[in-house]
């Protein structure tokens, strides 16, 4: 077999030869591709990203408690953040009706997506204290609306939440210790008694 050299300008011809299998593709690509531009909907999403804070509560005073994983904090955040009281009041505040039907509530419901952010790095544990809502729209500006105005809701939601709690917890520890005085007096009663 004997080995012939190649020119540069044997690539030339080649390319001369067969440069409607390489214009072809190209045109062909980028008629798609202007095609699905002009008449696919266009989607814009907004992001809003929350840090939700487990309360602090002294050990001593509650039990051990079992730790909560990933899916399970989703699933508690989704459910809150698409119930159909907040999303009432969202689409209110953002103007989308001034009363909410089934099916309003229902694309809302398909609009939003609650996810972990991904780690930065690869040693970066997923972290459960910040969640991403995401909602999807075809005007961008009703996009960021909605999207700022779930985050505002379901943070003022939380707010009232954790101020009830305390305020219970307030007045429960308040009520325990009234009792606590009450039996302190009462023994103290019987032990000077008992002495006299």
């Amino acid at each position: 077999m004997e080995d012939t050299p190649i020119h540069a300008l044997d690539y030339v011809g080649v390319l001369r030869r067969r440069k409607w299998w390489l214009i072809g593709p190209i045109v062909a690509a980028t008629v798609v591709g202007v095609a699905l531009v002009r008449f696919l909907p266009k989607e814009y999403t907004a992001s809003a990203t929350m840090a939700v804070l487990s309360s602090g509560v002294a050990s001593n005073l509650v039990g051990p408690s079992t730790p909560i994983d990933n899916g399970e904090r989703i699933r508690a955040v989704s459910q809150q953040l698409l119930s159909s009281r907040v999303l009432t009041r969202v689409a209110k505040e953002a103007g989308l009706s001034s009363s909410p039907d089934e099916m309003l509530l229902g694309r809302l419901r398909t609009a939003v997506k609650v996810t972990i952010p991904t780690p930065l790095t690869a040693d970066d544990p997923k972290r459960l204290d910040t969640f991403v809502v995401s909602y999807v729209d075809d005007d961008p500006a009703r996009a960021q609306l909605v999207a700022n105005k779930l985050a505002t809701v379901f943070v003022d939601d939380s707010t009232k939440a954790r101020q009830q709690r305390a305020e219970y917890t307030a007045s429960f520890i308040s009520a325990e210790l009234a009792a606590s005085q009450m039996r302190l007096s009462d023994l103290q009663a019987k032990l000077r008694r008992a002495k006299e």
